[in-house]
């Protein structure tokens, strides 16, 4: 696993929720939208090592925004009542 993508903040996801959003392995989405979130395949190309998932956030700078990134793991099971960490 690359050290950069193995660094990044873990967000878990059932395998519906990672389905559910659009792809974006070689691009960013237009529409920088506040909240807007996507995943990205790690590594774009080759074997399949995991996913990230972006999401646009506010910046210091003005008319720009920011991307935080974070690796994709899945969750196997949902309790009920106790959703996994992410969007609602």
């Amino acid at each position: 696993m690359d050290a950069q993508y193995a660094a990044l903040p873990v967000e878990r996801l059932t395998q519906p929720e990672l389905d559910a959003l659009l792809e974006y392995s070689l691009s960013l989405p237009t529409g920088t939208t506040i909240g807007k979130r996507w995943k990205r395949r790690i590594p774009a190309r080759g074997p399949l090592q995991g996913w990230a998932i972006g999401k646009y956030v506010t910046s210091d700078q003005p008319n720009e925004v920011g991307i935080e990134w974070s690796r994709v793991e899945i969750a196997e099971s949902v309790t009920a009542g106790h959703a996994p960490r992410g969007e609602p």
